[in-house]
């Protein structure tokens, strides 16, 4: 690309904390899946069994040593990628520009926003694909758009599963747009709704329904046309609903049902395409997305029909 080379890549301070405070409010990736920080780009993380549920024991005799246990955590191996975006911002670009316009901002603008887009993909595949959770998985026979399906009792019967399974406390209820959207008319909710003030279905108004702290709806779209096709938009949580523990202090020895290893933060590099008459500008990060553990989760399956 014109004469630059990777040697003259710089990260910009100034463009790396434009391109961190952009946030996109349909995207719920980060709320879903931590991030935990690795120093290196392969390593080894463990998987979350159930052996912090063993009973030990714990009695000491006077003068005796405590009681000994070994903990044999299960081991996996994670790989950072580096997912970046690059283009190129002109000098008759910056010569053309409106006052109220940068062709900088806007750009990094645009490369955040396609970094973003990847990052919720790898959250929903993780946390929506249902060979993830083993057995802790089911397809709803009566869907929840159906005016016989009682969604509240079945997310309350599974909700109880992960806690005697794992533990742990479901603490988020993470739903795609369209299965949130059903359930604003499901007789079962509205007839749970009849005594509170609220008469419409909100995320905090579900959470109190279901008694799990946090409700999260999916809203995120994006276009599934190659490229040169007619664009077609497509919700990206589609229509399912997982329930899953995430802590609120993340750790790679930390039950949790998915985490994302970060290797290296959100950054912008730039440099000097001389050739081009261009600056060109890179956003990257470093990391990988990995479900942990199968207890503290569940999954429901194409709940609508």
């Amino acid at each position: 690309m014109g004469d630059r080379t990777q040697n003259d890549l710089y990260a910009d301070p100034l463009l790396t904390a434009l391109s961190i405070g952009f946030t996109q409010d349909t995207f719920i990736g980060k709320r879903v899946i931590p991030d935990v920080p690795v120093l290196k780009e392969e390593g080894k993380y463990n998987v979350f069994g159930r052996e912090f549920l063993k009973r030990n024991n714990t009695r000491r005799a006077d003068k005796s040593e405590a009681n000994r246990v070994s903990w044999s955590l299960t081991e996996a191996t994670y790989t950072c990628e580096a997912e970046a975006l690059g283009d190129l911002v002109s000098d008759r670009e910056r010569k053309n520009a409106d006052p109220a316009s940068d062709p900088e901002e806007a750009t990094v603008h645009t490369l955040t926003q396609g970094l973003m887009l990847e990052k919720e993909f790898q959250a929903k595949e993780a946390l929506f694909t249902a060979a993830n959770y083993g057995a802790n998985t089911v397809s709803p026979g009566t869907k929840w758009d159906n005016s016989a399906g009682d969604p509240l009792e079945e997310i309350e019967t599974r909700r109880r599963q992960v806690m005697g399974s794992s533990g742990a406390r479901v603490n988020k209820l993470v739903l795609g747009r369209d299965v949130f959207a059903a359930l604003k008319f499901a007789p079962q909710v509205l007839d749970a709704m009849s005594d509170m003030a609220h008469k419409v279905l909100t995320e905090e108004v579900l959470a109190q329904l279901t008694g799990i702290p946090e409700v999260i709806v999916g809203e995120a779209v994006y276009d599934t046309a190659p490229e040169g096709a007619t664009e077609s938009i497509s919700p990206i949580w589609g229509s399912h609903a997982a329930l899953i523990v995430v802590p609120e202090r993340p750790g790679l020895r930390v039950p949790s049902v998915a985490y994302r290893f970060v290797s290296e933060d959100l950054a912008v590099y730039r440099a000097r395409a001389g050739m081009n008459r261009s600056d060109y500008l890179e956003v990257q990060e470093i990391y990988t997305t990995k479900f942990t553990s199968v207890h503290c989760g569940f999954l429901f399956t194409d709940v609508l029909t």
